[in-house]
């Protein structure tokens, strides 16, 4: 599951505020991790945000600089949404 289909997953936790995912702020963010810590799909949507470098925001209970330093230990170069297919 990649390039954002994980957006019309029935069942994902992060369907009923998705201005959470975008929070400023540590207890929102918190708030956040937490929610993705418990969802099913949580596997999945962090396969995902690593896939790509421009994915703002909480995926997969981690936030981008988290995601950063997760594909620098993996030596994983992240593919753009914005590049030329």
């Amino acid at each position: 599951m990649s390039d954002y289909v994980l957006i019309f997953v029935p069942g994902r936790l992060c369907k009923d505020d998705p201005d959470l995912w975008y929070a400023l702020g540590p207890r929102r963010v918190a708030r956040a991790k937490a929610i993705c810590a418990r969802c099913p799909y949580r596997e999945p949507c962090l396969r995902t945000a690593l896939e790509y470098q421009d994915v703002d925001g909480i995926w997969g209970g981690a936030d981008p600089l988290e995601r950063a330093a997760m594909r620098a230990q993996s030596g994983r170069t992240p593919r753009s949404h914005y590049a030329a297919s």
